[in-house]
């Protein structure tokens, strides 16, 4: 009995290797195809500009430095003599900070330096800070932060969208290379087929010299091993398109042998995961966000722009530079202090009823987008767990006929030996035995697919062909 186990173990490890086989090769492909395809870099890079829109929302709140420089030298004759002061020339330097932040507040330091040169010099500093805040319609910051959170969510969008785009791309380029491999694997099993005839054609060959079969045998087995061999070239020009297929997604020419043949008794895992993972429902989820934002940002336009600021303004005179900019600067005596409130209503609100109302039937669009999304989610998922269940029936089906198939031509070629059965009924059993291969190698491909299609579903696609 242990000799028995050992035989067992061995098979089992042998189918194992197998299907790690044709696995490692689409894990490989797959790998370059995510890595290097033109259209998958393209989906990449829209998500990182998406990003960067975001990014740019914020980064307009930043700091800013502004410089000037005048001259002018003023020779025109003044005809109020009194005031006249000839030969005036003017120098100013201004140098202004300020800053902008997201909770609608405005910071701003302005420095003015003017120098009067006539027949003697005179400065002039002056120095204002001032300050201003929105309470109105953005009252502090409320429309700004909801823009930034817009952008975000439209960047998770186009993610999303992106993701599943090179989701799709992935598993239509899978299913390519799964046909590859049906083809390379049919291909190996007419090659068989066809040494099978070959063997038999020699020894209908050797009878018939020997008188033991009719020469009708040997023009059947010949017309047999005709068609084999037809077989195996239609196989062949079949896997050769695959090839050229896959030079599509690869964007490079492809060796039948990078790849490998998907086996008889090959193996599929199921995909973990659930339909609350899906790509297209978190787009459809990010999407909404997106539009409630905009559409409480169009409710608020109804409000009032309104403005409260303030600024403290010093300067100071003197004939001598340092001391002018010593006094002329905040907190100096020389002060005037400004509080000031601006209020903006448009009249009629055409433009912001419209604007509203646009909102709304995006923000509408978008409820019933993601309704719908969610109601098929389920479905879809019962549907494909239906058909994979269905189609494991059919391989442990194909698996017995395929024992039955290789045991029936077993026997009619021992009949046929002893003259028992005719040739008829072991090319039968040959085509039987070929057409069982074939279809479980269908199944296989079949249920691959399927599997593609629910981890698609899952949204983790890319990670359950890479194994990650």
């Amino acid at each position: 009995m242990s000799w028995m186990k050992s035989i067992m173990l061995s098979k089992l490890a042998l189918l194992f290797a197998l299907s790690q086989s044709s696995q490692a090769s689409i894990v490989k492909l797959s790998e370059e195809f995510l890595n290097k395809n033109s259209t998958v870099f393209q989906e990449k890079a829209k998500a990182q500009i998406s990003l960067i829109e975001k990014d740019l929302i914020l980064a307009k709140k930043t700091w800013g430095l502004e410089y000037s420089y005048l001259n002018n030298d003023n020779k025109l004759e003044n005809s109020t003599t009194t005031f006249a002061v000839t030969g005036l020339e003017t120098e100013l330097h201004s140098i202004g900070l300020s800053k902008s932040f997201g909770w609608g507040g405005t910071l701003s330091l302005d420095n003015n330096m003017y120098s009067y040169k006539s027949t003697s010099n005179t400065y002039q500093f002056n120095q204002t800070l001032s300050y201003s805040q929105n309470l109105g319609k953005d009252f502090f910051g409320k429309q700004f932060y909801n823009t930034v959170n817009q952008y975000e969510n439209l960047a998770r969008q186009q993610e999303s969208s992106s993701k599943n785009t090179i989701q799709s791309n992935l598993r239509t380029f899978a299913l390519v290379l799964t046909q590859a491999q049906l083809q390379k694997g049919l291909y190996d099993l007419q090659v068989e087929a066809q040494k099978r005839a070959s063997r038999r054609l020699s020894l209908i060959r050797k009878k018939v010299r020997d008188g033991l079969r009719e020469r009708v045998d040997l023009l059947q087995a010949q017309t047999d091993l005709l068609k084999q061999k037809e077989q195996v070239e239609a196989t062949d020009v079949s896997f050769n398109n695959q090839l050229e297929n896959l030079v599509g997604y690869l964007e490079r020419s492809v060796n039948a042998s990078e790849i490998s043949k998907l086996e008889i008794e090959a193996w599929e895992k199921m995909p973990k995961g659930n339909v609350s993972n899906n790509l297209s429902k978190a787009q459809l989820e990010s999407f909404k966000k997106a539009n409630e934002l905009a559409y409480e940002n169009s409710s608020r336009d109804y409000l009032p722009a309104v403005t409260l600021s303030a600024s403290v303004k010093t300067n100071d005179y003197d004939m001598q530079r340092s001391e002018t900019i010593s006094n002329g600067k905040i907190g100096g005596d020389n002060k005037e202090v400004t509080v000031g409130l601006n209020l903006t209503w448009a009249l009629g609100l055409e433009t912001e009823k419209l604007e509203k109302a646009k909102a709304r039937l995006n923000l509408e669009t978008s409820k019933k987008l993601l309704a719908g999304k969610e109601s098929s989610l389920d479905k879809m998922e019962q549907i494909l767990r239906k058909n994979l269940k269905q189609l494991d029936k059919n391989i442990e089906f194909s698996k017995e006929r395929l024992v039955l198939a290789q045991k029936t031509l077993k026997e009619y070629n021992r009949l046929y030996n002893r003259g028992r059965s005719d040739l008829d009924q072991v090319i039968r059993a040959e085509e039987s035995l070929i057409n069982t291969q074939v279809s479980h190698l269908r199944y296989l491909a079949n249920r691959r697919e399927v599997l593609f299609d629910l981890a698609s579903l899952y949204g983790n696609l890319e990670n359950y062909i890479l194994g990650n």
